[in-house]
């Protein structure tokens, strides 16, 4: 926002008859700047190294030159990427093929108004709107898995990518991919456990695959829990052909910060490969 001071000049009254009396001078304000009152103009900063720590937050600087990449903008990677729009993160790449729907609003970044739009595009908006001194977010809706050639080298140029609440073969098919990049950057995946009893941020070595990181049963090896009955861990609602895990937001509220703060560590070299945090 750009606040601009005008400065009114009193005209000149040079070769003005003796008799007249001078307008500034004589306290005749009203001569010159006529019945509207005059007051102070606030004027506010609202830069990147202001808004993140009035100037006194030594990483802020470099978190602008930052970008990260988020796979999959639901409940988790949308509140992760609100945090670290709030803590200086410059730029995004979001990756989500799904709509936001009125179920998701009371456990997502995004609300009602946003209902119906893609998820990556209206989290990019929101994010804008919230914090405008940021680069513009670069968005797409699909799946990973048929993301296109240009896509693929936006993600590859982040300085971390974030797997956030996507399905366990889609984490191996993300892995194997960034193991194949020459210069790969870091991978950071997240997830919460039935009922959010347990979260997940794993920064990952490379060379995962599906054997190492998934049991018989397609979960997670690291899980902490197991054996909840399939009809209260995953409800299908009725007409519906997909299935979701109820939990609340503020279940969820632990795991959203250990992988914002995960992602800032990395981001600030203060955390290294292989690395758990539940």
């Amino acid at each position: 926002m750009v606040q601009i001071a005008v400065v009114i000049i009193p005209p000149d009254v040079a070769g003005l008859p003796k008799n007249r009396r001078h307008p500034v001078r004589d306290e005749r304000r009203d001569a010159v700047f006529g019945p509207a009152p005059v007051s102070r103009l606030a004027v506010m900063r609202q830069d990147h190294a202001w808004v993140h720590g009035r100037d006194h937050n030594k990483d802020a600087a470099e978190l602008a030159q930052m970008g990260v990449g988020i796979i999959g903008c639901g409940a988790l990677g949308s509140e992760v990427a609100r945090l670290l729009a709030a803590a200086g993160v410059g730029q995004f790449v979001f990756v989500d093929k799904d709509r936001l729907e009125s179920a998701n609003t009371t456990r997502h970044a995004l609300g009602a108004t946003s209902v119906g739009q893609w998820k990556a595009t209206a989290l990019a908006k929101a994010i804008g709107q919230l914090f405008p001194h940021l680069a513009k977010a670069v968005t797409h809706h699909h799946a990973f898995e048929v993301l296109e050639t240009e896509a693929l080298e936006e993600l590859a140029c982040c300085n971390v990518i974030l797997a956030a609440g996507v399905d366990a073969l889609a984490i191996v098919r993300i892995a194997r991919w960034r193991d194949s990049l020459d210069d790969p950057p870091p991978l950071i995946i997240a997830w919460v456990e039935e009922f959010a009893c347990a979260g997940h941020a794993m920064l990952l070595s490379p060379g995962l695959t599906a054997e190492t990181f998934l049991d018989d049963s397609g979960r997670p090896e690291v899980n902490l829990t197991s054996n909840w009955p399939t009809a209260l861990a995953n409800v299908v609602p009725a007409g519906c052909g997909s299935s979701f895990q109820p939990y609340t937001a503020t279940e969820m509220l632990g795991t959203v910060q250990t992988t914002t703060r995960l992602a800032l560590d990395v981001l600030l070299d203060d955390a290294q490969a292989p690395l758990h945090r539940v």
